[in-house]
């Protein structure tokens, strides 16, 4: 297993982000399958055998968690490279 966590500052109320979670669940499971849950402030993604994760949201500050299975492990620099870019795309500060 191999885990990857990012954090970063915002200033979007909890509406904004509960939005942006949204959107960002359903095109993981339309993109790779899997399933997602969005409840009290944070989202929770799974994708059986491959990956878990979870980005949680407060007033100033978004963590995004992410466990990956060994094969999964491989394509960590991609994973990791695609939630900046989208944290890049969703949060300007």
């Amino acid at each position: 297993m191999s885990r990857v966590e990012i954090r970063r500052r915002h200033r979007h109320s909890d509406t904004e982000l509960a939005a942006v979670a949204a959107a960002i669940g359903t095109k993981l499971a339309e993109r790779h399958g899997g399933s997602y849950q969005i409840s009290d402030g944070q989202l929770h993604y799974e994708l059986p055998g491959a990956a878990t994760a979870t980005v949680r949201w407060q007033s100033d500050e978004l963590v995004v968690a992410v466990e990956l299975s060994a094969l999964a492990a491989l394509l960590k620099p991609l994973v990791v490279g695609e939630i900046e870019r989208q944290l890049d795309k969703h949060l300007t500060l």
